[in-house]
């Protein structure tokens, strides 16, 4: 604990504040000395002290920035099921969550059901091999439109002669 502390200046630095102050002290001279240095003698615990606040500095920073990736992950999985609620229905999921910030208004899509009902048109959309994915696109103001989206993956032949090839197609009703 036995540790004295002394402030040291250079002699250039002594020479032109003494000239400045007719009248000055010993500890006026160290006092006014603008280029001081602290010097230590004792058992040398500045560097392990200085050491120290390096580490606590080093994990303030790993937590801070832990702290921050928690908080963005549980951002990310909470966007990720938002669920709406229209009236009474309550969808599930909503796999897409837009923001008008002119207006102020949120848009959700969100699937609602899948049917095999096919168009109104004959034989349209004959090569349909899946369900359709009706999608309820709501809004902070109420429902705006339904829409069905089909989508389906198949392999087919363009000619007799062609290789098969895999198709992967939408469509929206």
């Amino acid at each position: 604990m036995n540790q004295s502390v002394s402030f040291e200046c250079n002699s250039s630095d002594r020479s032109s504040s003494s000239s400045s102050s007719s009248s000055s002290s010993s500890s006026s001279n160290s006092s006014s000395c603008c280029c001081c240095r602290r010097s230590s003698s004792g058992s040398g615990r500045n560097s392990s002290s200085s050491n120290s606040t390096v580490v606590v500095v080093v994990v303030v920073v790993v937590v801070v920035v832990v702290v921050v990736v928690v908080v963005v992950v549980v951002v990310v999985v909470a966007a990720a099921a938002v669920v709406v609620v229209v009236d009474v229905a309550i969808i599930p999921v909503a796999n897409s969550i837009r923001a008008d910030v002119a207006t102020d208004t949120i848009y959700a899509q969100a699937m609602d059901h899948m049917s095999d009902q096919k168009s109104r048109i004959p034989d349209e959309y004959e090569l349909q091999k899946s369900l359709f994915h009706w999608y309820l696109t709501v809004s902070s103001e109420g429902p705006v439109r339904m829409t069905a989206w089909n989508f389906g993956v198949d392999t087919l032949r363009y000619d007799e002669n062609a290789p098969e090839a895999t198709v992967t197609w939408f469509a929206n009703l």
